[in-house]
């Protein structure tokens, strides 16, 4: 799903990840959520997703990253210019 953030003039366009929490039905599960969270929290790198923001209603969980315009990640295996630049351009 894509989402704006109305707070930024710039108008950027983002990604969401949306979680059922329905479907973290075990302990492990929720563990699991909750440490991805943490590391998307912590990550700041132009070719690892970040955490622009994180949403909760009593059935949902929205994670709002910046969203990553390329066709797979076979393509930019196959033309990436360096090691440390995939070429993966924010919208």
């Amino acid at each position: 799903m894509r989402c704006v953030d109305e707070r930024d003039p710039k108008r950027t366009v983002y990604a969401c990840k949306v979680i059922d929490k329905s479907t973290l039905g075990s302990e492990r599960d929720r563990e699991n959520m909750i440490r991805e969270i943490k590391i998307l929290r912590r990550v700041s790198h132009p070719n690892v997703l970040s955490l622009h923001d994180l949403l909760e209603t009593q059935d949902f969980l929205f994670l709002i990253m910046p969203l990553f315009v390329v066709s797979t990640l076979l393509f930019l295996f196959f033309h990436s210019r360096s090691d440390d630049d995939c070429g993966m351009q924010t919208a």
